[in-house]
């Protein structure tokens, strides 16, 4: 068995934008330390989903051939 994990991204809306644009100038304003890497509200992308599941050597191959087909 293989565990494969599929993760799912999606782009920030407009209203995420801007929220996180006040948050980040609040930050900076009341901020003492700079933890820009650990923070979450510092991504470019939102994880939509995570998808964890065992799949047969059989479906592996079958994947694997299917995306190499298309790339």
């Amino acid at each position: 068995m293989i565990n494969l994990k599929i993760t799912k991204y999606r782009d920030f809306t407009a209203e995420e934008k801007t929220e996180r644009k006040e948050l980040e100038e609040n930050r900076r304003k009341y901020s003492v330390n700079n933890f820009d890497e650990t923070r979450p509200y510092n991504r470019d992308r939102v994880v939509d989903g995570i998808l964890e599941v065992e799949i047969t050597n059989e479906q592996w191959e079958a994947i694997r051939k299917a995306v190499l087909e298309k790339f």
